[in-house]
């Protein structure tokens, strides 16, 4: 375009001039123009166009500061413009990027990258990851891959964000309110053995050792290992000698109803004891023989004599009511 722009009035204020009365957006004014006051001498390359009424220069004024000023810009003569951009292109193409663009043999699923000053390569560019440069990028989402060559989109909520940015798993309970020995209880060998257990109706958990612990019976086999118990709360049984209960305290009490005889009866406890227990003997009356004395004549830990007497003195055959309390160990 050439010629000289001097519309309107300037103020210079160091590489700044202001326009009164401009218009040099519209008036195609462009950066490379020369700016000057032509009575002074002066002119000044134009490094930008920053509105209708302001310019910058590519130096402070050197002249006398303008107030009001008229003045005058020079066009560059768009031939001139070209070979000076011209100029500029061939000197961004001789630095290399171009020639090592034109040595890469292009092939499917490669993008060439710069491997330095000049130089360039050709990476793999797979479907997979072509399928995220399709994906439409949206406030608080992230991309994921749907399949071998597809991606898509999820939520990524501010609050999962907190949480991807804890540099350790420490910081990430913190984040969560999961801090360990103030928000949730650490890690318990007995807590975890305890959890660990298979729970069925008619059992409790019994301690078998330091931090180890079995889903015992209620009633079941009492049993001990030098005093400690080891087995269920209760053991009940019975057979033809009578019935037995049995505490892991090492208590057990035998009960039975001896059958009659004519003298001493012999009663076979149902569950042996550690030895002699105490024995509890009662009688059933008869008005034929009215017994009224009953009791043991010896008293053994497997086994027991008895008899029931008559205030006349005489042998009576009647049942007894018996029980036996002592221990089993």
């Amino acid at each position: 375009m050439g010629g000289y722009y001097t519309d309107g009035t300037v103020t210079s204020a160091g590489a700044v001039i202001t326009g009164t009365g401009t218009a040099w957006v519209t008036d195609a004014i462009r950066a490379g123009d020369k700016f000057g006051i032509p009575a002074q001498g002066l002119w000044v390359p134009i490094t930008s166009v920053d509105s209708e009424t302001q310019i910058t220069i590519e130096a402070a004024w050197p002249g006398t500061a303008l107030a009001g000023a008229t003045y005058a810009i020079e066009r560059l003569p768009d031939l001139t413009r070209s070979l000076e951009a011209t100029e500029a292109l061939i000197a961004l193409l001789g630095n290399g990027n171009l020639e090592a663009e034109a040595g890469l043999t292009g092939a499917a699923d490669k993008l060439p990258y710069y491997t330095g000053a000049g130089t360039k390569a050709l990476a793999d560019l797979k479907a997979g990851p072509r399928s995220l440069l399709g994906v439409t990028a949206a406030a608080d989402k992230a991309a994921y891959f749907t399949g071998a060559s597809a991606a898509a989109l999820f939520t990524l909520t501010a609050f999962a964000r907190t949480l991807l940015d804890d540099a350790d798993a420490a910081t990430a309970r913190g984040t969560l309110g999961l801090v360990i020995g103030s928000d949730v209880q650490a890690h318990d060998a007995l807590l975890a053995a305890i959890a660990g257990l298979t729970t069925a109706a008619g059992r409790f958990p019994r301690f078998s050792g330091v931090d180890t612990v079995v889903a015992q019976a209620i009633v079941g086999t009492v049993s001990q290992l030098g005093g400690t118990p080891t087995g269920a709360l209760f053991e009940y049984g019975s057979n033809s000698n009578g019935t037995y209960l049995r505490l892991p305290d090492g208590t057990q009490l035998c009960f039975a109803v001896v059958p009659g005889a004519s003298g001493t009866v012999v009663w076979t406890y149902p569950a042996a004891f550690s030895g002699a227990p105490n024995l509890q003997l009662t009688c059933n009356s008869s008005p034929s023989d009215q017994p009224r004395i009953v009791g043991p004549t010896s008293t053994g830990s497997t086994s027991a004599s008895i008899v029931a007497i008559t205030y006349a003195g005489s042998a009576s055959s009647i049942s007894i009511n018996a029980a036996a309390i002592g221990r089993w160990f």
